[in-house]
């Protein structure tokens, strides 16, 4: 009892330090595990402000996502992954229900723009990227493809060069239960090429999601 009222406490604190930081939803993953930690973690504690503070977040990087047409940190191996693992626990673990329907379509519009660009026969993800480390475009493990091994069951998705820590990476994804409509699903799979893959990004956002407030 008196380790789990220290974990409380160590929560409420890590929950506090998110809402002073207060990341800008163009920053995607950091963002969208704000936005994980106050709704669950307001969940767990009680404090309805926390949570509120989560969907908030998490409704204010939808609309900023589909007002640029795709997500901030574009089609990468490194950062779409972790930005799928928190909409996916939202979806799942999130008590209210309209949370986890807009988590579950925000998951869902990932998983589409990653289908997109995949290409099975390589299993890698045609570029341009933005924020996606060299190891992890050159055929190593990466978060994306964590998340794509749990999808789509394809062996291919783990290169030669596993370290301790993209072990770990693979396991903790493992763990999440990822909602990917089975005609994305398909999509991975079967494209007829050649494929084109037309998406915009807009300047709009940039203008009403600033960043005056931090000066």
């Amino acid at each position: 009892p008196a380790t789990r009222e220290q974990m409380f406490v160590a929560l409420d604190r890590s929950l506090e330090a998110i809402r002073r930081r207060d990341v800008q939803v163009g920053y995607t993953n950091i963002a969208l595990l704000a936005s994980l930690s106050l709704i669950l973690g307001g969940q767990i504690l009680g404090k309805e402000d926390l949570r509120g503070l989560g969907e908030e977040k998490l409704f204010s990087w939808m609309e900023y996502t589909n007002l640029a047409g795709a997500p901030r940190e574009y089609n990468s191996l490194t950062y779409s992954g972790v930005a799928l693992s928190p909409l996916a626990e939202i979806a799942t673990y999130a008590d209210d229900p309209e949370v986890r329907l807009r988590a579950q379509a925000a998951e869902a519009r990932v998983w589409l723009h990653l289908a997109t660009h995949f290409h099975p026969a390589t299993h890698q993800l045609a570029g341009p990227h933005s924020r996606a480390y060299h190891e992890e475009i050159t055929f190593n493990p990466s978060p994306t493809r964590s998340c794509l091994y749990v999808v789509l069951g394809d062996e291919g998705m783990m290169g030669d060069l596993n370290t301790s820590h993209d072990i770990l990476k693979g396991i903790v994804i493992g763990l999440r239960t990822f909602q990917c409509p089975e005609p994305v699903r398909r999509l991975f799979l079967r494209k007829t090429f050649p494929y084109l893959a037309c998406e915009q990004t807009d300047a709009e956002p940039e203008v009403r999601f600033s960043l005056s407030d931090a000066g």
